[in-house]
């Protein structure tokens, strides 16, 4: 069987999901939504390791992606994901705590809220429920535990996705990928003649 890049990469998402104890849809959910986008109606549904690793296969065979160009991409592009919720985490908490005390300040005065609510669609209990969630995601309780978490998540990804950019492997890789198409074009002559 040849060497699959992308089943590899697979591999450490699902080893990741074990190691941190978090849902590997964490990580698929963000390499579908890099790889399909979004739709209108939002984000693709979640997938799991299997539905992502046959999706990946996918678009190897159909668009023609090179296998190691979009491996690579998507160990980057998590990576860096995981770095920004890292790095930003008390950035973002800040910001909801300023969208919250913003629209506690709309929401006081009676013209001011009924022109946000008009504005933007939203019934009062929208509105209050939309507060609720930013006092939710503005709150800094587990602060310290939720840091310590999510660098233990960066650095788990680190470890287990660095073998598959390791050197070797891809040289590995790539001469099997040649060979393969060797044997592909001498099929191909033999079934010409």
């Amino acid at each position: 069987m040849a060497l699959s890049l992308i089943d590899l990469f697979a591999e450490a998402v699902l080893r990741w999901s074990l190691r941190c104890d978090r849902p590997a849809q964490d990580l698929t959910g963000l390499v579908m939504l890099s790889v399909h986008g979004g739709s209108p109606i939002g984000p693709p549904p979640p997938a799991d390791v299997e539905e992502m690793r046959l999706a990946l296969h996918a678009l190897i065979d159909a668009p023609g992606l090179r296998e190691d160009f979009l491996v690579r991409s998507l160990i980057r592009e998590l990576d860096d994901t995981l770095d920004d919720q890292l790095e930003n985490y008390g950035r973002y908490k800040a910001r909801a705590r300023d969208r919250a005390r913003a629209l506690e300040a709309i929401l006081r005065l009676p013209r001011r809220r009924d022109r946000f609510l008009s504005e933007n669609g939203l019934s009062a209990r929208q509105a209050e429920n939309l507060l609720a969630e930013l006092h939710q995601s503005a709150d800094t309780s587990d602060g310290i535990d939720e840091l310590a978490r999510r660098k233990r998540a960066l650095d788990a990804w680190r470890e287990l996705s660095e073998p598959i950019l390791a050197p070797d492997l891809l040289r590995e890789w790539r001469e099997e990928q040649i060979t393969l198409r060797g044997e592909a074009l001498s099929n191909e002559v033999i079934s010409n003649e």
